[in-house]
């Protein structure tokens, strides 16, 4: 026990004095860690968002399924979008950084680009403001009724070898592009109430798209049943959710007339004599 005791002691003695070694090590590494990401955090560049149809051209709105809303702009009107560039880290001091919004076509080519740059200090943003018109469309609805796909807004910016968070320089926002927009107040159809007055404007636009009824018998010829526009009739109306009017296909407070055949066509009326397409961009 005698010899032992001594061993013993020398042991404590040494796991002892190592023991602050250990602590100043571990405390060391923590120092460390905290001074990389003090490091990382005084300049760090980010897209924070992308809106559109921020101006006088609204975006339009789409209940999706699950009740949420879906904005979507139409093609051929001028929209605007804003986009929000932010120095999230804490350098009081100024920093440089370059910046663009690039518009892409899913299908992988690049529609247009927009440059910028700015000097933002800690915790600073700034806004861009671009004027744009979609000159295609690019839009997906299934069956049931959840609109998705669109044109890629893509917002970039690039801090130079100051900014260390990579990961928050790119955002990319889908902005569905309806082809048109119709609130279907106008259309033309025949005289289904025999009053002797058409039961739509039948007013003709030139390469318009406009709305047509179309009467039909079972074997696919045109019916005379009032006549070649069928059934389809336009009623006025205060509750529609756009305009003025509602389309029906029998007489109000009617049910749907048995053994018809009717359509409602969607074209372009041409100032010829021939159905050759005339081109409606």
């Amino acid at each position: 026990m005698r010899v032992l005791t001594p061993l013993l002691l020398c042991s404590l003695l040494l796991v002892t004095s190592m023991a602050p070694l250990y602590a100043s090590s571990n405390q060391l590494d923590l120092d460390d860690e905290s001074l990389v990401q003090a490091k990382a955090s005084l300049i760090d560049f980010e897209v924070t968002s992308i809106e559109f149809g921020t101006g006088s051209n609204q975006a339009m709105e789409w209940s999706q399924p699950d009740g949420s809303i879906q904005e979507y702009v139409i093609r051929g009107l001028e929209i605007q979008i804003e986009i929000t560039f932010t120095q999230a880290g804490t350098s009081s001091q100024p920093a440089y950084a370059e910046a663009s919004l690039q518009i892409w076509h899913p299908v992988g080519f690049m529609i247009d680009e927009f440059t910028s740059n700015m000097t933002l200090s800690g915790q600073q943003s700034v806004v861009q403001q671009i004027t744009w018109v979609p000159n295609m469309s690019h839009s997906e609805l299934d069956g049931q009724g959840l609109l998705t796909g669109g044109i890629e807004l893509v917002g970039m910016v690039d801090g130079g070898l100051a900014d260390d968070n990579q990961d928050n320089n790119q955002l990319t926002r889908l902005m569905p592009v309806a082809i048109w927009h119709d609130s279907m107040d106008n259309g033309f159809c025949g005289d289904t109430d025999g009053d002797g007055a058409n039961d739509c404007p039948n007013v003709p636009y030139a390469n318009q798209p406009v709305w047509v009824g179309g009467g039909y018998e079972a074997d696919g010829s045109l019916s005379s049943d009032p006549d070649t526009y069928g059934h389809w009739r336009m009623i006025d109306s205060d509750d529609s959710a756009e305009g003025d009017k509602h389309w029906r296909v029998a007489r109000e407070d009617s049910d749907y007339a048995s053994n018809r055949h009717d359509r409602l066509w969607w074209g372009w009326f041409t100032p010829f004599e021939n159905c050759d397409d005339p081109g409606h961009g």
